[in-house]
């Protein structure tokens, strides 16, 4: 099933399991969504600012341009899925894990995290927003990987002589 264009604002999803769907360009905004699991699916250009997410699974899912902006998620797992440019800006996240996820060009400009783990997620790659990683948990690669975009954001000059 596709649904393209539309959407569903200020909706409400709970105790609700999705498989193969694909959304694109859909409005979730401001949607509360409560032991929700979204599988084997795709989301392209999906608006779901201020949205409130909890007990949320995402797996095996294409995730494109996803706005999360200003969005509430706690306890929202990314399980196997390839994220794309997700947009946390603004967003409040405690407890979402990417385990055998793909992150890559992900913001997280002024976001707040609380045990947000990305141990597992097989890449991490950060666009903006690592100064907004306070209370995030990394592997040791993981750290290395962002060590560049860190020192960037703290205005610190790597240079070997």
């Amino acid at each position: 099933m596709t649904f393209d264009g539309g959407g569903v604002p200020r909706g409400r999803f709970s105790d609700v399991w999705v498989s193969r769907t694909r959304w694109i360009g859909v409005s979730w905004a401001e949607v509360d969504m409560l032991d929700v699991s979204f599988l084997d699916g795709a989301l392209a250009g999906v608006q779901a600012y201020g949205g409130r997410f909890r007990r949320v699974v995402f797996e095996r899912c294409k995730i494109d341009t996803l706005n999360l902006r200003d969005a509430d998620l706690r306890d929202v797992e990314f399980r196997d899925c390839e994220l794309s440019e997700a947009d946390f800006g603004a967003a409040t996240l405690t407890g979402v894990t990417f385990p055998g996820s793909t992150v890559r060009r992900a913001r997280f400009g002024n976001a707040t995290l609380q045990k947000v783990d990305f141990r597992g997620a097989r890449e991490l790659d950060i666009a903006a927003g690592c100064d907004s990683l306070r209370g995030a948990i990394v592997d040791t690669a993981q750290l290395a990987e962002l060590a560049p975009a860190l020192a960037d954001t703290l205005g610190i000059v790597v240079k070997d002589r």
